[in-house]
């Protein structure tokens, strides 16, 4: 939920910023983010700042993958015995479940941020 409300200030930011960004090659079409967000403006009227909210929307709300494989594996690690060779660290679970809550984020979510753009 949280992820969809903070995509509403998101999106127009993400516009201004990809549309900067894609004129890296070529001729420059805008002289910089107020620029660029003038001229959305005057094509597509205000409502044009937020074109692509949908994608963004979609994007954002795959944060919740992040959060649930975290605390998942969080758990399979805090339930290896003291004992087994396979037992790691809190530093060390806390590391790696985070890293791997991060990739189920990213596998789920990376078209969505592609598409966007």
């Amino acid at each position: 939920m949280a992820g969809w409300t903070v995509s509403f200030i998101m999106a127009p930011i993400e516009l201004l910023k990809a549309k900067l960004q894609m004129q890296l090659v070529g001729p420059k079409l805008y002289s910089g983010p107020i620029d660029c967000a003038k001229q959305i403006v005057r094509h597509r009227g205000v409502v044009g700042l937020w074109h692509g909210l949908g994608a963004t929307l979609l994007f954002r709300g795959w944060i919740g993958i992040l959060f649930g494989s975290y605390e998942v594996i969080i758990r399979g690690f805090k339930s290896v015995p003291e004992e087994s060779k396979w037992r790691v660290s809190d530093g060390m679970a806390v590391f790696l479940a985070g890293g791997l809550g991060s990739t189920a984020f990213w596998c789920f979510s990376f078209p969505f941020d592609a598409v966007k753009k």
